[in-house]
């Protein structure tokens, strides 16, 4: 990592995600979704849009929550997913990993293009045991970071050799955080009959 600015954004989006919990109650979520807001948000919100481009082109992911991030040191959008690796085998994990970032970069960048870095974390579904019972939580295990201008780039060529190169230069970063208690603070809203991963009959209210 030899770009200074990026490791300094990097540092940023760290801080904003640390200590942050789910929140989002099965009762609450019905009431937000009756509301006409959630359909007017869903209509100018570009994150509907990422929802919509990232789960139609790989049906593996599932895109919890878009969040900006502004600091002196540039500006940061940052898209929450949950992925379903089961079946990959080995030989073909890189080429599939290459490609998803790939999209979910320019996928960002095409709605946020006014934005200095992008930012992938992906994340894992765990069940917390808690008074009230077990509750679900969504911990961030690994952040992608690549910045704007660098992007084209891996576009153009999509292979592991690029990102390489792209580390090497400090325009692209990854960073291990499942051991930064990184907990994602809240989901967007689906459409009314959306069902989550966990709707199973579990609490969702809160993680703590």
């Amino acid at each position: 990592m030899n770009n200074p600015i990026v490791r300094i954004v990097l540092a940023v989006l760290i801080g904003a995600l640390l200590g942050y919990s789910i929140a989002v109650g099965p009762t609450l979520y019905q009431q937000i979704l009756d509301n006409r807001a959630l359909l007017e948000d869903m209509a100018t919100n570009p994150a509907y849009r990422v929802i919509e481009e990232v789960e139609g082109y790989n049906p593996r992911i599932t895109v919890l929550q878009v969040i900006k991030i502004e600091s002196r040191q540039g500006s940061i959008v940052t898209m929450w997913v949950l992925q379903d690796a089961a079946g990959i085998e080995d030989n073909e994990w890189e080429a599939y990993l290459v490609d998803t970032l790939a999209h979910l970069w320019q996928t960002l960048a095409d709605n946020y293009p006014t934005r200095s870095n992008y930012a992938v974390v992906f994340a894992q579904l765990l069940s917390v045991p808690t008074v009230e019972g077990n509750k679900p939580q969504i911990k961030g295990i690994s952040v992608y970071l690549v910045e704007k201008h660098a992007l084209p780039k891996l576009t153009r060529e999509p292979t592991k050799e690029t990102l390489d190169r792209l580390f090497v230069q400090g325009e692209f970063i990854y960073q291990w955080i499942a051991q930064k208690s990184a907990i994602l603070i809240d989901i967007l809203p689906r459409e009314p009959g959306y069902i989550w991963i966990w709707d199973n009959g579990v609490d969702c209210n809160s993680c703590n």
